[in-house]
């Protein structure tokens, strides 16, 4: 793949052996890592930017869509080496001024950093401010499913890399310039307003798009009415059809009793010809 490239990829991640991230919903829940908050399926990635572990990303420049790869790489292209001095130690009264009990294996947030509580004795608490891979050895099993090549698929992946609430985006393209309308919430999520100049830059960069016109739509209730009246009615004349097409590709499948008398009748000609000749 070339750097710059927006790809779909999917993937499974181990550490030491066990499974620590996953693309696949299934996959997390059968290994007792899934998270009710986090959206599963395919991750849109811009290949050679620099936001993936670097092992990781260095694998998907030479890979293929459509091939399934593996591959195992240290500290040096993982999380990095362990740091003994990022293990510190604090007073436990410092915890219960925040209000947190500390437990071990509990991640906290103290002094504005998060760590890992890895013991708790006597009125003292040892936080590790190490990434937890640190020093460890990863293996990922990845697939790049596609390519994006349109510019409003590239403005989609953009999007839902920063942004994963991103249904209701309304998103056309003349190559040069684009539109995105959007949805309602993002006139009033923080969310938005905190990642929407990251999604410009990515269009100018990657999209290679260069005026981007972020639209935001004010409707009377009774306009809204209608665009929802007009909205449902076409998603029940789609399933309409599509049950309409189900039935009439079952009227032409012949059932098992008919295909039994078909073959009856065939074997039965067959007798005769034979009695014939």
């Amino acid at each position: 793949m070339e750097k710059g490239e927006i790809v779909y990829v999917e993937y499974d991640a181990y550490v030491d052996g066990k499974l620590f991230d996953t693309t696949h919903e299934d996959v997390a829940k059968e290994n007792d890592i899934h998270n009710e908050d986090r959206k599963y399926g395919p991750l849109p990635v811009i290949i050679g930017a620099g936001r993936l572990v670097r092992g990781f990303e260095n694998a998907l420049v030479e890979a293929n869509v459509g091939e399934e790869k593996e591959v195992e790489f240290g500290e040096e292209e993982g999380y990095g080496k362990r740091d003994p001095k990022l293990v510190e130690t604090f007073s436990i009264r410092e915890f219960r001024r925040e209000r947190i009990e500390p437990q071990q294996g509990m991640e906290v947030s103290i002094r504005n950093r998060r760590g890992t509580v890895i013991a708790v004795t006597a009125g003292r608490v040892i936080v590790d401010f190490n990434d937890p891979l640190a020093g460890k050895t990863l293996k990922y099993r990845f697939k790049i499913l596609e390519k994006v090549e349109e510019p409003e698929r590239k403005a989609q992946a953009i999007i839902e890399m920063y942004y994963p609430s991103y249904e209701g985006f309304r998103i056309s393209s003349d190559g040069e310039s684009m539109n995105v309308v959007l949805p309602e919430i993002c006139k009033s999520d923080q969310r938005w307003f905190l990642v929407k100049f990251a999604v410009v830059g990515d269009l100018r960069d990657y999209a290679k798009i260069n005026r981007v016109r972020l639209i935001e739509e004010y409707m009377s209730e009774e306009k809204k009415a209608e665009e929802t009246k007009t909205e449902v009615e076409t998603e029940a004349e789609s399933e309409a059809m599509t049950e309409k097409a189900e039935v009439a590709e079952q009227a032409e499948q012949p059932s098992e009793q008919k295909v039994e008398e078909i073959r009856s009748e065939e074997t039965e000609e067959q007798k005769e010809e034979q009695l014939t000749s």
